[in-house]
């Protein structure tokens, strides 16, 4: 087993990002170019860049560590440490000057029994600077991500049990513990008559509408609705509101079932809705779950009203113009590309045959959505593939963490809070504001790895029944448009897409 450890790449895929975002803006609007070729010639040039600087910066500086021992990669130049020659490992600390202050650089030395020494830290934090540490015989510290992973990794090996991260989180440290997944609680229904059982479901109902509207962020909806007015009538709005509200709130039931707390439900102006939660599914099954479960209830409700429109559609056009609607919604949201339904059980199903099966169909959904916006000049898909290609990206760092947390013997059920305690050990740290912000943002980025990390894959015939459901539903929803296709509402729908 091998891992290098270089600067950490969370910078370069800001920089691809805003770089990527300025030259597609450039191309588009002020040269006039071609979307598609404005956004091709803008991934590229803005990857090819951020490559270079990664490739860059790991021949600068990189940590290789393998089964033998240590290696020090700077510049061209390296050096070995075989774990057995390694005599100690010890903490130092040097102060640097920033605009904000004075912050203390922690980093981590490994001395071997020649008095050779190889220092790191994450100095991705004050900018890559260039730091040094020691008096007799300074030491240029390595700049890498996942330093506290590293430490691990070399304690292990050592048998220096001062710098093994705790197995437990009450023995954790300091650290705020994350709170725990809160559990669906079981009702029950006590009704003494007809009268009782009338007013507790007049009163379940008027609760979960308060819980419905608690849920959706009224701003976001209100930004949605008047951009949709700009298009549509009202009528046409609030029946597409509705599903959007109706499919999103199909995924925050399983959420919640599942024992996952949700943020809430964020309508984007023409880009539908999304349900958030605050943290990801422990199983495939969950994940599965979750995503059917929104076009499921996009099925309960539009069956109804396509019932309705094959029986008064000619009073109330209307009617068939929404059902049109719904059904493309729900079915649009099925298509096998991540972070769509579709996709997200399509990952689920990948991932529980082989994990790097589910990590290589994720990067070719990601081409999917690329080649069909290409194909079928439809906008949306770029937006839907970059999203896809941030959950790929997270796929892979959690693949790549725990493949290294084994190599220091350690599990996905390692608390974060053990991990961030040996992390404050191995990076700048700054005034108490500022600390206390950054390890916030460590320790949910910490939660979210392992959370990644430890999810179980689905039996396999599990596997197959929630294929037949996606199937089932697909071949629903595309029976309904099929039948409503000589509604001029279907056409409308593609070029809203376009």
């Amino acid at each position: 087993m091998r891992a290098v450890f270089r600067r950490s790449a969370r910078a370069e895929q800001t920089r691809f990002v805003f770089l990527g975002l300025a030259l597609f803006a450039l191309s588009w609007f002020l040269l006039d170019v071609h979307w598609a070729v404005a956004l091709f010639m803008a991934g590229g040039v803005a990857g090819a860049f951020v490559l270079g600087r990664i490739a860059l910066s790991a021949w600068r500086s990189s940590i290789v560590a393998d089964e033998h021992g240590l290696e020090s990669r700077r510049q061209g130049m390296r050096l070995r440490m075989a774990w057995s020659e390694i005599s100690r490992i010890e903490l130092a600390s040097a102060p640097l000057n920033l605009r904000s202050g004075v912050a203390e650089v922690r980093c981590a030395v490994i001395t071997d029994v020649r008095g050779r020494s190889i220092a790191f830290s994450d100095l991705s934090l004050v900018g890559g600077k260039r730091i040094g540490v020691g008096k007799d015989r300074p030491v240029l510290v390595h700049d890498v991500g996942e330093p506290e992973i590293l430490l691990a990794i070399a304690a292990d090996r050592v048998g220096d049990k001062r710098f093994l991260p705790v197995g437990t989180a009450e023995a954790a440290g300091d650290v705020e513990v994350v709170e725990s997944r809160p559990t669906t609680p079981r009702t029950r229904i006590d009704v003494a008559g007809l009268g009782a059982l009338v007013v507790k479901l007049g009163g379940k109902l008027m609760k979960a509408l308060g819980s419905v509207f608690k849920t959706v962020k009224p701003g976001f909806a209100i930004a949605s609705g008047a951009v949709y007015a700009l298009i549509f009538d009202w009528k046409f709005v609030l029946g597409l509101m509705v599903i959007l509200l109706f499919h999103e709130y199909g995924h925050v039931h399983a959420m919640r079932k599942s024992g996952l707390k949700v943020r809430g439900i964020y309508f984007i102006p023409l880009l539908g809705a999304a349900a958030v939660a605050e943290s990801t599914w422990r199983t495939r099954s969950e994940q599965a779950y979750i995503a059917l479960n929104g076009p499921l209830w996009g099925l309960y409700l539009t069956l109804p009203l396509f019932a309705a429109s094959l029986l008064f559609g000619e009073a109330h056009p209307i009617l068939l113009a929404m059902a049109a609607w719904w059904a493309l919604v729900n079915l649009f949201n099925l298509l096998p590309i991540n972070p769509l339904d579709g996709g997200r059980l399509l990952n689920a199903v990948t991932h529980s045959l082989n994990s790097r099966l589910g990590i290589a169909v994720s990067a070719l959904a990601f081409v999917a959505a690329i080649v069909c916006a290409f194909v079928f000049d439809i906008g949306l898909f770029v937006v839907v593939g970059l999203f896809g290609l941030l959950e790929f990206v997270a796929e892979v760092q959690a693949a790549s963490a725990m493949s290294r947390l084994r190599m220091a013997n350690l599990g996905p059920d390692l608390p974060p809070e053990s991990l961030l305690r040996l992390r404050l050990l191995v990076r700048p740290v700054f005034r108490a504001d500022d600390e206390n912000r950054l390890q916030g943002i460590e320790l949910g980025r910490l939660s979210r790895t392992l959370s990644l990390a430890r999810i179980t894959p689905m039996p396999r015939a599990r596997t197959i029944l929630w294929g037949l459901l996606y199937l089932a539903l697909a071949g629903g929803f595309a029976v309904i448009i099929a039948i409503t296709s000589s509604n001029p509402a279907a056409g409308l729908a593609l070029e809203i897409l376009r």
